[in-house]
């Protein structure tokens, strides 16, 4: 439904004239206090926002929002950068929120960002249904989604997107190649749910499994959290219950962190007894020595926003989606197997 109309709806229903409902929709302050209470709650009834008009001092401070599941997510910094040095680049400033892993936050976030003025949003997603919030969206605003694909993303949304499938496939096949066949996945949990990149992780570890003639089971599963010690406290009940395993693959540098800490704690030696490889290829990895997956966090950022700005500047892309490739960063946390432990 065009703008007029929608206002047309809106005055219909409160009973005032288009005129009336434009100069609430602009803060005008020549509308009575009950005529904009009127207009404002029908406004809020059909899901109606847009852009506000900036006050002329401010008008020529530009804005893109970036909104991503969890400010202190180690993993999630790299992405920020890469935004917010392309944005920089183009005289932007960048209003960051975080949805706390929470869809009805991610709503409420991209129609806050819009109201203040915001030119376009870079999303990340936090959980497998976070395309609902994006169907409340203008189609013609600019958006672009980074990092992870989810369910109800409205067709032709402009995507960047890490190969996290690919990724879970390429550390289990790692680890295999060096003899590995138990080898434990430690996922993470945020707010009760596993991310879409925990399962796509999944999907891929599953399928180099599969692909080697093995079953998958669930007995090496291992959730964590961003929390390490209940990542700790994880590694502690899964090695209570003597599973043999011979190598631990973390979906996440911070929950391998996590796991090496349980470990050291039990006089574990990595990689001589257990194998650990990590994914993110954050500070975390680079400070243990751990092998880990490179997702080109920063690059894929960088290209996310550049895409956004061509949206912006109602610029033609040649792809609407785009799957970045990682690459393993091998260091000194995986050995060739040397038999399956029980601790």
């Amino acid at each position: 439904m065009d703008r007029k109309k929608r206002l047309a709806d809106v005055a219909r229903m409160v009973g005032c004239s288009i005129t009336t409902v434009s100069r609430v929709i602009n803060n005008n302050s020549s509308v009575n206090d009950r005529t904009r209470q009127a207009v404002e709650k029908a406004l809020q009834e059909i899901g109606y926002f847009e852009h506000k008009k900036l006050p002329e001092r401010e008008s020529k401070k530009q804005l893109i929002g970036l909104i991503i599941p969890n400010m202190l997510a180690i993993g999630i910094y790299p992405f920020v950068k890469g935004v917010m040095e392309v944005a920089d680049l183009h005289n932007f400033n960048v209003i960051t929120s975080e949805s706390n892993h929470s869809v009805a936050k991610e709503t409420k976030l991209c129609k806050s960002m819009i109201e203040c003025g915001a030119q376009g949003i870079v999303f990340f997603p936090c959980a497998p249904h976070s395309g609902e919030c994006l169907l409340q969206i203008p189609k013609s605003y600019p958006i672009v989604v980074l990092d992870r694909l989810t369910k109800n993303i409205p067709e032709n949304t402009v995507s960047v997107l890490v190969d996290h499938e690919y990724n879970g496939y390429l550390g289990t096949k790692y680890l295999m190649n060096l003899g590995h066949k138990n080898i434990a996945v430690l996922m993470g949990t945020y707010n009760g749910e596993r991310s879409p990149s925990q399962l796509e992780l999944l999907k891929g570890y599953r399928k180099a499994i599969e692909e080697a003639g093995l079953q998958f089971r669930e007995e090496l599963t291992i959730y964590g959290t961003t929390n390490i010690d209940v990542t700790t406290r994880a590694i502690d009940e899964f090695l209570s219950r003597k599973i043999p395993f011979s190598a631990i693959f973390g979906f996440n540098d911070l929950l391998a962190f996590g796991a090496y800490n349980a470990l050291k704690k039990r006089d574990i030696k990595i990689p001589e007894d257990i194998s650990l490889l990590g994914h993110d290829s954050t500070i975390f990895s680079e400070v243990l020595g751990m092998t880990t997956i490179d997702n080109r966090a920063i690059e894929i950022a960088r290209f996310a926003t550049e895409a956004l700005f061509s949206l912006i500047d109602k610029k033609d892309l040649l792809e609407i989606t785009t799957v970045s490739k990682s690459s393993l960063m091998i260091r000194n946390s995986c050995s060739r197997f040397h038999g399956d432990k029980v601790y």
